[in-house]
């Protein structure tokens, strides 16, 4: 199928901003629970900056979307992305002034960008067919490897340079991605035509191919949000994503501190965090290709079962780098299945006239997901220990075995196309 060049260069504009939002991920988890523990003392704390950054999260996707829906999708990224770099410029100022309720202030300042910024890839899957949405969706996770694996790098040369300069380890960091964000909505500002303009009219961009216009998205027939989320492959895809979340923030969230009590350094973490950022997202192009071939449904039990195994993994090789960099790594592969045959299966059901929403509430589930998680591995790390932390997050992971099996038709499994939601129009599924 040949791209459009406008949607080619969109594609790439809007790839390049969701490097930096990769890249913004990996120090809340890296430094949130190092921060709370300096500035506290009390390691039952350890998950509660992580908790308020996903609250954040959650909290603005929806309303980011509904303008997304009404606007375009330019304008809000645009905002999100520059909400964003204020947020991590007061991060910095609140660690140097060793204030903890202002940095949780201000990391809620920058959830909110990052929230927003989130919706990036619902913009990309605007600009594609159904049977393309897999491949572009590993595409732009793919190219989050280069902001993933940078994030923690960011890490490791703030510290390094506060260190040299007399500065603060924990704070450097934030000014950096700071300057990311700013170069991401510069860059946002310049896509052209909006994605949701592009959506709406997919025959005049891909002509002579399957691909057709959202017609439902024009009408009055056009589904509601509610009515989509009905459906089962949507509510599938939400809870095999919350769910794989959730388990990742168990770890993830008190992993930095767990690492320091068995003998770690700062600089040790970063190469562990990148492990675990690149299975996150190396292998997602082949998966999002494979994903468009086999069906959206066997990768979401892939993922279910590859984070599972890995969370109880966790606990059995912490003294020993390159195990626990495996370890790492299998947690983000994981949670790749998920989201790239999730977000696939989203973006079959949902007509653009409501995709942003749809995407949003399932942003929204799974950030919240990842808040309970979080808030729960604090006080399990801190009274039970870190062997528990393995279990908690293995039985997070397949609580979507019980949706799957209910919800799901036997068809939906197999190499079938994912059933669209009611009055949806074009796209064929998996």
């Amino acid at each position: 199928m040949v791209v459009p060049p406008e949607v080619r260069r969109n594609t790439v504009l809007l790839i390049l901003a969701q490097t930096a939002l990769f890249t913004s991920l990996g120090p809340v988890s890296q430094l949130g629970s190092l921060i709370s523990f300096e500035l506290t003392g009390d390691s039952a704390l350890a998950g509660v900056p992580g908790a308020v950054f996903y609250l954040g999260v959650a909290a603005i996707t929806y309303p980011a979307a509904r303008l997304m829906d009404r606007m375009g999708r330019r304008p809000p990224l645009v905002g999100g992305y520059c909400i964003a770099a204020a947020g991590a410029l007061l991060i910095s100022l609140a660690v140097v002034s060793e204030l903890l309720w202002l940095v949780l202030v201000a990391l809620a300042i920058y959830a909110i960008g990052v929230g927003s910024g989130t919706l990036t890839r619902a913009a990309v899957v605007d600009m594609y067919p159904s049977s393309e949405r897999g491949r572009v969706l590993g595409l732009a996770a793919a190219a989050g490897l280069v902001g993933a694996v940078l994030g923690p790098v960011v890490v490791s040369l703030g510290s390094r340079a506060a260190d040299a300069f007399g500065g603060e380890p924990l704070a450097a960091p934030w000014l950096f991605l700071a300057a990311f964000f700013v170069l991401a909505a510069a860059g946002v500002a310049r896509v052209r035509p909006d994605p949701r303009h592009v959506a709406m009219d997919l025959a005049r961009y891909y002509p002579g191919s399957a691909a057709v216009p959202d017609a439902a998205a024009q009408s009055d027939d056009a589904p509601s949000v509610r009515a989509v989320l009905s459906s089962a492959p949507a509510r599938a895809a939400i809870a095999a994503a919350a769910c794989s979340q959730g388990a990742m923030a168990v770890i993830m969230s008190t992993a930095s501190l767990v690492l320091v009590f068995h003998g770690h350094g700062i600089h040790t973490i970063s190469t562990l965090t990148a492990a675990h950022y690149v299975g996150m997202y190396g292998t997602s192009l082949v998966f999002g290709r494979l994903v468009d071939r086999v069906g959206r449904v066997p990768f979401l039990l892939a993922g279910i079962a590859t984070v599972a195994l890995s969370s109880m993994l966790f606990v059995l090789s912490l003294d020993d780098v390159v195990p626990t960099a495996a370890t790492f790594f299998l947690i983000g592969l994981g949670w790749s299945l998920s989201f790239v045959s999730g977000s696939a299966l989203l973006g079959d059901v949902a007509p653009v006239a409501v995709r942003a929403r749809v995407f949003a509430v399932n942003d929204a589930s799974v950030y919240t997901s990842a808040v309970v998680a979080a808030l729960l591995a604090g006080p399990v790390l801190d009274l039970v220990g870190e062997r528990y932390l393995g279990a908690l997050a293995a039985i997070v992971a397949l609580l979507p075995l019980v949706v799957l099996v209910r919800v799901l038709p036997s068809r939906i499994a197999a190499r079938e196309p994912a059933v669209e939601a009611p009055g949806a129009v074009g796209g064929r599924g998996s």
